[in-house]
């Protein structure tokens, strides 16, 4: 899980991306059961949300899951303005 100052200093610089008024594409690595999505969602922001595990939806229709591994996630045909992880990273595995 993400510390609150993790959380706040992505939070702040994806806040400030909405100062210019436009609504942007986002993606989440590794959202495991964070609410964090649902913060940026929040914003007007579409947010796409990647991780092993099964999440439950929210009511937030500016968020889309996919349960998938986000190395072998096939995300060419997207296209997104900000990409972030959340103490993720230290958890893939890579050899």
């Amino acid at each position: 899980m993400a510390s609150p100052i993790e959380e706040r200093f992505v939070f702040n610089e994806i806040k400030e991306l909405k100062s210019q008024s436009l609504i942007y594409n986002i993606l989440d690595f590794g959202s495991g059961e964070n609410l964090f999505p649902n913060k940026i969602a929040r914003l007007g922001h579409n947010v796409t949300a990647i991780d092993l595990y099964d999440r439950n939806p929210e009511t937030n229709h500016n968020i889309k899951f996919i349960k998938g591994d986000f190395i072998d996630t096939d995300l060419r045909k997207e296209h997104y303005d900000c990409i972030y992880a959340l103490s993720s990273f230290e958890h893939i595995g890579l050899e």
